[in-house]
């Protein structure tokens, strides 16, 4: 698994979890952007809500490839 997937996924709140998997999900199976907001631990180690959105760049073939950060 990368090391920027890793790190993200450890920081999630563990109940925000499966909400995340879907959105994710849904989204690498039917295309168009992903927007979800959910909560990530700070180096403080509180938890913080954070609004994401994006869409993952594809090959010509149409399969997803890589999601940037936005």
């Amino acid at each position: 698994m990368d090391d920027n997937v890793e790190a993200f996924n450890s920081r999630l709140h563990p109940e925000d979890k499966p909400a995340h998997e879907q959105a994710i999900d849904v989204h690498l199976q039917r295309g168009g952007p992903f927007d979800i907001e959910m909560r990530l631990q700070t180096k403080a180690g509180e938890y913080r809500w954070f609004h994401f959105r994006g869409q993952s760049l594809r090959t010509t073939a149409g399969r997803a490839m890589r999601m940037p950060a936005q």
